[in-house]
């Protein structure tokens, strides 16, 4: 909370820290992000156990910022027909970022 009073770059979202959850953490960080009125938004999320390197991810932001793509990025990618370990109910599987950290435009 010292960091965040001092700096306010941490955004803490109300909400359980359960891997059921994640998708409600998401959904805070990117309501959040967007409410701020910026031109280009990359949102980072993190274990609070890791740091990351923030020049390296500036370099790389910048690298596709302004090709019309957007950027997904992470450290784990399970990929949609490799991993059946994160199938549905219904049988679908979506290609995601999993471990601890990744992060979108």
């Amino acid at each position: 909370m010292e960091e965040h009073e001092q700096h306010g770059d941490i955004f803490l979202t109300p909400n359980r820290d359960y891997y059921r959850d994640k998708n409600e953490k998401l959904l805070s960080s990117l309501r959040y992000a967007v409410e701020q009125d910026v031109d280009f938004i990359f949102i980072l999320k993190t274990d609070d156990e890791y740091c990351i390197d923030i020049d390296l991810v500036k370099q790389l932001v910048r690298a596709r910022q302004g090709t019309g793509n957007d950027i997904y990025l992470g450290n784990l990618l399970l990929e949609r027909y490799r991993d059946t370990s994160m199938q549905g109910s219904d049988g679908t599987i979506s290609s995601f970022m999993s471990g601890w950290v990744f992060g979108l435009s």
